[in-house]
């Protein structure tokens, strides 16, 4: 089920929290820039998997990088509304925890979730921690 009203998640005050702890996490650095080896500061905090399709992942350290305004743009397709070949990046670099995540939490395994899974090629490893 795909999520469609998230301003007010974002205006919480467990959301805001949770935004400071990975930007210090971070370093207050964009964790993109980095791979690269530049330097820019972090200005928002970027969900791996997007809430509006695993609302579940929504606060776990795993699912959350900091990035600057032009990374974070650069994970989204605004006009599709889908994630870019760089947000693709990040979730594949992050299928392992969204596997393991899953096998915990089976109750929250839906079509989304497992055709995601298919999508980054982690759907067996699932079905064998299961």
């Amino acid at each position: 089920m795909r999520l469609t009203n998230n301003r007010e998640f974002y205006l919480s005050n467990k959301w805001q929290t949770k935004q400071r702890r990975v930007l210090r996490r971070d370093g207050y650095e964009c964790r993109e820039a980095k791979r690269y080896g530049k330097a820019k500061t972090a200005e928002m905090v970027h969900h791996i998997y997007e809430i509006e399709y695993y609302p579940e992942l929504a606060f776990e350290d795993w699912n959350l990088i900091s990035l600057c305004n032009g990374n974070h743009n650069k994970m989204h397709n605004r006009t599709a509304d889908t994630v870019t070949k760089l947000g693709l990046y990040w979730q594949e670099k992050r299928a392992s925890e969204f596997v393991d995540y899953y096998a915990e939490h089976i109750e929250c395994v839906d079509e989304i979730v497992v055709e995601k899974m298919k999508q980054l090629n982690v759907y067996q490893m699932y079905v064998d921690k299961i």
